[in-house]
């Protein structure tokens, strides 16, 4: 590994100087798309138990044709949608996704994107 000095520090300050409306709309577009499956698998993995991969269990899922959602078999936006919804049924069937995903959709307007988590946590108000 090359030293390089400076260079997180430099990072650091080109990530701070960059405004959402520097970034790309398509990168943008993606990185929506990311938050909605970051919360689809949080919601989905919030009531497991721990996985146990064994050996066979691992071959067998490589030579399974690749899961939606892939780079090879990719998912669109209603795809993740859905995905989020059937995550949180699985947690609870009564909790409302619908302002979460509305306010992942609408994160170019948000000046405080930490309340986005928030939205994840049911309250009586988010259950149907």
């Amino acid at each position: 590994m090359l030293h390089k000095p400076g260079v997180t520090e430099s990072l650091a300050r080109h990530i701070v100087a960059t405004r959402w409306d520097d970034i790309p709309a398509p990168v943008r577009h993606q990185a929506k798309r990311s938050l909605m499956n970051f919360f689809a698998v949080v919601l989905a993995g919030c009531r497991t138990g721990p996985v146990e991969i064994t050996a066979d269990g691992t071959i067998h899922k490589l030579s399974q044709p690749a899961a939606r959602g892939s780079d090879v078999n990719p998912m669109d936006d209603s795809g993740l949608e859905e995905k989020l919804r059937t995550a949180a049924a699985g947690w609870d069937p009564r909790y409302n996704t619908a302002p979460l995903i509305d306010a992942i959709w609408a994160i170019d307007n948000s000046a405080d994107v930490s309340k986005l988590a928030s939205l994840a946590v049911p309250r009586d108000s988010r259950l149907r």
